[in-house]
């Protein structure tokens, strides 16, 4: 391969390179969008790039790209495409067609990063070229080169959508939110969430100190991965093995106290429970006087490339303990800002975040706090998408009770309230669906279809 080859293809991993060419055939506005941003040699793998080369002939032939069926009757019979290469396309060509289309908007986001550092790499290749560089003629090639480069991409990317031309889309996008929820775990919440957190969306469980914020969002985490979904948990209070084991005390249904006392027992019983786990949850401790959304970041780059773990669900315990993203005078100023730019993050990575907060003083003696007694109340219910809050009196915390106010959905607001159990013991919030309700529920099965593989317990990671 030349070395202009090289400086072309992309450096990202297979598995997005399939999410990226599944988007292309099978989305018509992607492929209107980017499609002839993209170099023949652009992708790693020689199928793929096959692959490519015989959409756009397909495209150039019929206007548009083609269905499985046309895109297997194609590939058998394109003179384009050597005979020894027929049976890998063929094969990528399945495994595209019956991919979940999910995650459109992160694949958007790489393709634009891609194809600018692409372009930038082939004006490089073609500046140490240029023969004369003291030549007005030659500088200017070089201006041109260079301004195409850099403006390669992000045209696409402002484009934004037209309603005569994108209205149809918006029927695919609404499927698309539905399908892309991360469940709770609790079936009556999720039901009132529409099916849980969406990717894209920040959820908020606010609730007065040492009254159930981590164990909410340990809850979260486990109804999460137990639907098969992988979970980052970023801990800026408590450490690692701390909320690990709130965790295994929530799967195994046992008081943590408990598991000293016959510890081959509890063993035994956390790998037959991690058996039947689809996912993965991973806890990080960061720390909360150095750490903003840059950190967060770094850690998210890092568990991608080393450990290969991408989450679908990002828990941040809690964000009021974030360092915000722009310092000022007002505290008040830049919590609003930290949320706010919890939210966009949320949506450029792709993964639905949970995160707490607490209320103010005025909320620290009230049982049944209300909406404003959060610490920047207005601005941060509306940042959110999700809005709950957890309410206990005395009474209720003697008898393992509790309610959820839903106060933030998606833009309204319910004034339900949802009753709960509350065993502190094992880590256990569910929802009551039973008048006199005294007694947990078994946890409920897998609800994606993943393949099950037995997981060796870790002291900060399930798998």
């Amino acid at each position: 391969m030349c070395i202009r080859d090289r400086l072309l293809q992309l450096s990202c991993t297979p598995q997005l390179e399939r999410r990226i060419l599944s988007a292309l055939v099978r989305d018509p506005s992607f492929f209107r969008m980017y499609g002839d941003l993209l170099h023949p040699v652009f992708f790693g793998e020689p199928a793929a790039n096959a692959f490519m080369s015989m959409v756009r002939a397909f495209v150039k032939a019929v206007g548009a790209p083609p269905d499985y069926d046309s895109a297997v009757d194609f590939i058998q019979r394109w003179n384009g495409l050597r005979d020894e290469d027929r049976p890998s396309v063929l094969a990528l060509a399945r495994e595209l067609y019956s991919m979940p289309l999910q995650g459109l908007d992160y694949t958007r986001k790489v393709v634009l990063e891609e194809v600018r550092k692409k372009a930038l790499r082939a004006a490089a290749y073609q500046i140490v070229r240029l023969d004369d560089f003291g030549n007005d003629s030659a500088l200017d090639r070089v201006h041109d080169l260079m301004t195409t480069a850099i403006g390669l991409g992000s045209r696409s990317g402002e484009r934004g959508v037209s309603l005569r031309e994108d209205a149809g889309q918006v029927f695919s996008y609404l499927e698309q939110a539905n399908q892309e929820t991360i469940p709770t775990g609790m079936p009556a919440l999720d039901i009132r969430l529409k099916g849980g957190l969406r990717r894209g969306e920040l959820g908020l469980i606010v609730a007065p100190p040492k009254r159930g914020k981590t164990m909410f969002l340990v809850n979260l985490a486990f109804g999460a991965v137990l639907a098969g979904y992988n979970v980052l948990y970023l801990t800026y209070e408590d450490g690692e093995l701390a909320i690990l084991t709130r965790l295994c005390s929530r799967i195994l249904m046992e008081p943590d106290d408990t598991f000293l006392i016959n510890p081959d027992r509890i063993k035994a019983q956390l790998r037959v429970a991690l058996n039947q786990v689809a996912g993965d949850v991973r806890i990080e401790y960061l720390r909360p006087d150095v750490t903003g959304l840059p950190e967060m970041r770094a850690k998210l780059e890092e568990l991608d490339f080393l450990a290969k773990f991408r989450p679908d669900l990002i828990i941040v315990d809690y964000a009021d303990k974030v360092r915000p993203p722009v310092r000022s005078n007002s505290d008040w100023s830049d919590l609003i800002k930290l949320y706010t730019a919890l939210r966009a993050h949320a949506r450029e990575w792709n993964v639905a975040l949970w995160t707490a907060s607490q209320t103010n003083r005025s909320g620290w003696s009230n049982d049944t706090p209300e909406a404003d007694s959060v610490a920047g109340a207005f601005g941060k219910w509306g940042e959110v998408d999700i809005g709950l809050m957890f309410c206990q009196t005395r009474q209720e915390r003697q008898a393992n009770t509790a309610r959820l106010s839903l106060e933030a959905l998606r833009g309204r607001s319910s004034g339900e309230y949802l009753p709960l159990f509350v065993d502190r013991t094992r880590c256990l919030i569910e929802v009551v669906t039973q008048p006199g309700y005294q007694q947990a529920s078994s946890p409920q099965p897998p609800q994606k279809q993943t393949a099950t593989v037995e997981l060796d317990y870790n002291p900060v990671c399930l798998a």
